[in-house]
């Protein structure tokens, strides 16, 4: 379970980072992954980070998808 929170963490990072195709990668991966509940709800641990405001300027950089990644961990 550790390695999947710390796993979850970097990906959600990485989110964060300049450049669209680091962040978007990052995302195809969280998207991937969480539809495992163990993944998802290590995504919702780290959703503090999501909601910021850099976060949700980096989602938003992301389009849709982003949004929808926020969608599933506040849902």
């Amino acid at each position: 379970m550790t390695c999947v929170r710390y796993g979850v963490e970097l990906l959600v990072k990485q989110l964060l980072d300049e450049s669209l195709t680091v962040a978007s990668t990052a995302l195809d991966i969280l998207d991937e992954v969480c539809d495992d509940k163990m993944f998802l709800e290590s995504l919702v641990s780290h959703s503090s980070l999501l909601l910021s405001p850099a976060g949700q300027l980096a989602l938003s950089r992301l389009g849709d998808r982003g949004r929808l990644l926020v969608s599933r961990c506040v849902g």
